[in-house]
């Protein structure tokens, strides 16, 4: 008969040691999933990044305003 039940010869230790484990696991995979989506999401901005670069040709003269807008339109589709 095994003292704890466990029957590694770890006792309570081991199981701690198991839980500890599992949770480094479990939170190494969340935070790599939330680190790829944070990637995307930065993605996500760079049509904003477009926008301000369409306004800062407008501002300096590049284009006309109905160039802008027609870019404009196109880019929000």
């Amino acid at each position: 008969m095994m003292p704890f039940g466990f029957g590694f010869g770890f006792g309570w230790f081991g199981a701690i040691f198991m839980l500890v484990w599992w949770a480094i696991i479990i939170a190494s995979i969340v935070l790599f999933v939330r680190w790829i989506i944070r990637q995307g999401h930065n993605w996500k901005h760079s049509d904003k990044d477009v926008i301000e670069i369409l306004k800062e040709r407008y501002a300096k003269g590049e284009i006309d305003k109905l160039k802008y807008e027609e870019m404009k339109k196109e880019l929000e589709k």
